[in-house]
């Protein structure tokens, strides 16, 4: 998660090309632990590395490294979205291996301590990949039929609703 959010950091630092490496450094950081079994239980953190992976290809103005990234993304997020683990507030918890203080929580069996995070509900992850997977098609917008413009139209009115 740490790396992921470092990912994160960079991109939103800057759209300079150090950043941007920076970004995909800290994402191939991020899939070195994707062996992990933690992995399993976490499909909202795949799908913020997926996320941060099509926004970085978004930044280095690479149309069809974007493309095959978003349909990677396309594949895998209706199984991610039916994950069992996938709270309907979007919330996931990571454990730790020593108890803590303020942010950390007790699990349901109340022997492991976990680091819990509020984060997007399925309906806005839904929403958010439709306007990257959008923004990923848009170069080619005005040949295929406007159909970027359809998929953004979509993710507006999932977020509107």
């Amino acid at each position: 998660m740490a790396a992921t959010l470092e990912a994160m950091i960079h991109l939103r630092q800057s759209n300079r090309t150090e950043n941007i490496e920076q970004a995909e450094r800290a994402l191939a950081l991020a899939r070195s632990h994707q062996g992990d079994s933690i992995f399993g239980f976490l499909p909202q953190l795949v799908t913020t590395m997926q996320f941060v992976d099509i926004c970085c290809t978004q930044q280095k103005f690479d149309p069809a490294q974007s493309e095959l990234k978003m349909k990677a993304l396309q594949t895998t997020l209706p199984t991610l979205l039916k994950g069992l683990s996938w709270k309907d507030d979007g919330s996931f918890s990571i454990p730790v291996s020593s108890p803590s203080t303020g942010v950390m929580q007790s699990m349901i069996d109340g022997k492991n301590i976990a680091l819990r995070f509020n984060w997007l509900p399925r309906e806005d992850i839904s929403a958010l990949a439709c306007l990257l997977s959008g923004a990923a098609m848009f170069h080619r917008n005005a040949t295929d039929g406007q159909k970027s413009e359809q998929i953004l139209r979509e993710g507006l009115r999932t977020l509107d609703s």
